[in-house]
């Protein structure tokens, strides 16, 4: 069930990034590079707080060594 919820959310982004991107390609044919510089340097990726925990942050014991 949460796999299909993270796939879902990812469907999800890449289609509004994707958005994102478009419409600042337009704004580029336009001449403005401005908001094409923005979108393509300000892309944020969700990242579920239980799967960046368990996978990226240091992972300590009770005693507080890392393991």
């Amino acid at each position: 069930m949460a796999e299909t919820t993270v796939a879902a959310g990812a469907v999800t982004w890449l289609t509004e990034a994707g958005a994102d991107v478009r419409g600042a390609l337009a704004e580029r044919d336009r001449g403005d590079l401005a908001p094409v510089l923005h979108t393509l340097t300000h892309v944020e990726v969700p990242v579920p707080a239980r799967t960046a925990r368990s996978r990226y942050a240091p992972q300590t014991t009770t005693e507080g060594a890392r393991t």
